[in-house]
This record gives structure tokens, sequence and C-alpha cells, in this order.
């Protein structure tokens, strides 16, 4: 079961869970599309045994989800970030505007 593939599929979610947890978005783009052409190239015969396969794709699904976790936190943070920034220039233009009329 544990073919050179599926070690490098492994591989690969634990980057993509290392680099989302860094922020470092493109990377973990990049590292998706990878390991979608390395799980193309899996097996899938009778002769894996039933139980590592769930284990395996327990795994993943884990590591997706921590994964999902992290960009949903990013996106918020970004949200509240252009929030803060739209609020600042909004408050600049009128500091302006007051200065400007005095």
């Amino acid at each position: 079961m544990y073919d050179r593939n599926l070690t490098q599929v492994l591989r690969l979610t634990a980057e993509m869970e290392n680099r989302a947890a860094d922020g470092e978005w493109g990377v973990v783009q990049e590292l998706d599309a990878a390991r979608l052409v390395e799980m193309e190239k899996l097996s899938y015969d009778d002769g894996n045994d039933a139980k590592d396969k769930s284990a395996v794709l327990a795994c993943l699904l884990q590591s997706n989800r921590t994964i999902a976790t992290l960009a949903r936190e990013a996106k918020s943070k970004l949200q509240l970030e252009r929030q803060q920034l739209l609020q600042g220039k909004q408050a600049t233009g009128s500091y302006q505007q007051i200065q400007g009329n005095a």
C-alpha cells in the first residue's frame, strides 16, 4: 500500500499544511496542483488493505480540514485589515477636508 506515490501525496499534504500555517497561500496552491498529479498516479488495486486505505484517507481529510480552517482564518483576517484600512482612509479624507475648510 505504501508506494512512492502515496508517500509523495502524504508529504505534499503535510507541506501544504505547514505552508498554510505560515500564510504562504501561493505555495499551497502549487503544492496542491502537484498533489493532484500524484493522486492520479495512485493505484487502487484490490490487493491493498482497506484498513490502510481508510487510515490514509482519514489523514488526508484531517489535513484538508486544517488547511481549510487556516484559509478561513486568513480570509477573516484580511477582511478585518481591509475594513481597518478603509476606515483609516475615510478618517484621513475627513481630516483633510476639515483642514481644507479651516
